[in-house]
């Protein structure tokens, strides 16, 4: 398994790649809003998630293989990176 991908340390999102479930948890304490938005690797937007806990865990296993983008909005930050569903 790959190392998790630290994104400007604030998320960390794991296990990448993904087969199952893609984890995504605040390395901060961010009480703010949240929402996390995936992309496929055309930058179409797939889905926007609510990122309320410490942890979100978003089902991938219907997801085809391949390189996905996410975007997550933690207040006026923006924090963006990718991964891959690999089976």
């Amino acid at each position: 398994m790959e190392a998790p991908d630290q994104a400007s340390g604030k998320i960390q999102v794991a296990p990448n790649p993904a087969n199952q479930v893609i984890r995504f948890v605040k390395m901060e304490d961010q009480s703010s809003f949240a929402q996390i938005v995936i992309y496929n690797s055309n930058g179409q937007r797939l889905a926007v998630y609510p990122f309320l806990e410490t942890e979100k865990g978003i089902r991938v296993d219907q997801w085809p293989n391949g390189l996905y983008l996410y975007e997550v909005l933690l207040g006026t930050d923006r924090t963006t990176g990718r991964f891959m569903i690999q089976r």
